[in-house]
């Protein structure tokens, strides 16, 4: 009877390490928002992108761990896979993690989101990005490395590659197509996050912006988070130009514990040349209005409210939401 005993307590101690060793979590975000915009209004998927992904870690010993992670987003309105989004669109990347850093191949977020994007709050209407390169990088080598307050890290692709997972590329491997990279820098402490990011994505197609630098600031003053960033982008391609300024500049204040308010300023200037013809500058500026309330640790309810204007084609639009949001 002793020995029986023992032997399921060797059993679940083994089984409890080997369960240690080696995790799976499943997570994701259901957000769903009633929005209108001048002329229009309808259900559809709230700021917060709906999404549902799977990672995991493997010990391997000597601290190293064998790394992957998951990610796509849908449509929460109709349960329809995003259009002209892969399936693993947001992330699908394998990897290697130890005191070195974290090593990762595949399909992952480019250096310009990692390195200036915290200054971002949470909106829905405004539709708001700090800077006008992709978002991820495929067919990628990623590299990020963190140690106390500083972190940083780069990718490279292969030729073509920049593309942000719609359907129908086909411009990976091509000849004649350029590899993306960048690279980025963050410090982080006593309230403070500056952050520094160059990225290439390597595109051909006229109109677009190829190069792009930004940085960013933020600091925080109990109750309120001020945030500024600035991206400058440009395209050299023969034939083809293409210049890009974006400022913004943001406030979170926690009115409450469950409470936070946004506010959100963009100006955004871009001029295109094609040939000989040379466009005036694009101005577009935001201003938006947010406000989130948390009914629990998962779950919150938030609205938003943006007035947006093109000087150059002399349109505006006023733009709301009111969303629910559950994160698991």
């Amino acid at each position: 009877m002793k020995k029986s005993v023992l032997a399921l307590v060797v059993l679940g101690a083994t089984a409890g390490a080997a369960q240690a060793a080696s995790s799976v979590t499943m997570y994701g975000r259901a957000d769903v928002a009633y929005s209108k915009t001048t002329g229009s209004s309808l259900m559809q998927s709230g700021g917060g992108e709906t999404r549902l992904g799977i990672k995991g870690q493997e010990d391997l010993g000597n601290g190293l761990a064998a790394t992957f992670q998951l990610e796509g987003r849908f449509d929460l309105d109709t349960g329809a896979k995003t259009a002209n989004r892969s399936f693993f669109d947001r992330e699908s990347t394998v990897g290697l993690k130890g005191s070195f850093g974290h090593v990762r191949l595949g399909r992952s977020i480019s250096m310009m989101d990692r390195g200036i994007a915290f200054v971002n709050v949470g909106r829905r209407a405004t539709d708001l990005q700090a800077y006008a390169s992709a978002t991820r990088h495929s067919n990628g080598l990623f590299y990020t490395y963190a140690n106390g307050p500083y972190e940083f890290g780069a990718d490279v692709t292969t030729k073509g590659s920049y593309n942000e997972g719609q359907s129908g590329s086909t411009d990976d491997g091509v000849i004649g197509q350029k590899p993306a990279f960048g690279a980025y820098g963050k410090y982080s402490a006593n309230g403070l996050t500056v952050g520094l990011a160059y990225q290439a994505d390597g595109k051909k197609a006229a109109k677009t912006i190829a190069k792009e630098f930004g940085a960013a600031l933020s600091y925080k003053i109990n109750p309120v988070t001020l945030g500024v960033s600035y991206a400058q982008g440009n395209d050299n391609v023969v034939g083809s130009k293409a210049k890009s300024r974006i400022w913004e500049a943001s406030a979170s204040i926690a009115a409450t514990a469950d409470d936070t308010i946004n506010l959100i300023y963009r100006n955004d200037r871009r001029k295109n040349t094609v040939g000989a013809v040379t466009a005036a500058y694009k101005r577009q500026t935001a201003y938006g209005l947010g406000y989130i309330h948390t009914l629990s640790k998962r779950t919150s309810i938030y609205a938003d409210v943006a007035r947006t204007k093109d000087t150059v084609a002399n349109t505006k639009a006023t733009t709301w939401d009111l969303a629910l949001r559950h994160n698991f």
